[in-house]
């Protein structure tokens, strides 16, 4: 393995840890935020009973996919309320 490789692997595994961080207290809470911070965007997890809250900072690629499935909720939750 390359100094080059090395690297982008230590920072592939620091990602995996962070997201994996934020995974486990995303998905036992009910809720979250998603936080402009200039120039990044944040999704908070809110804090439940015991667990903390935990905040992931988000690439440009995962933001554009949430935001993506936001919009396609968004259109969905439109046409629900054009046909009632």
């Amino acid at each position: 393995m390359t100094d080059v490789e090395l690297r982008e692997a230590n920072e592939i595994q620091k990602e995996v840890e962070r997201l994996k961080r934020f995974l486990f207290y995303g998905e036992r809470t009910w809720t979250g935020q998603l936080i402009k911070r200039v120039p990044l965007i944040t999704v908070k997890s809110n804090a439940y009973g015991v667990l903390g809250s935990s905040i992931y900072e988000l690439d440009t690629e995962t933001k554009n996919e949430i935001l993506e499935f936001l919009n396609d909720k968004l259109l969905r939750l439109e046409n629900r309320l054009n046909e009632m």
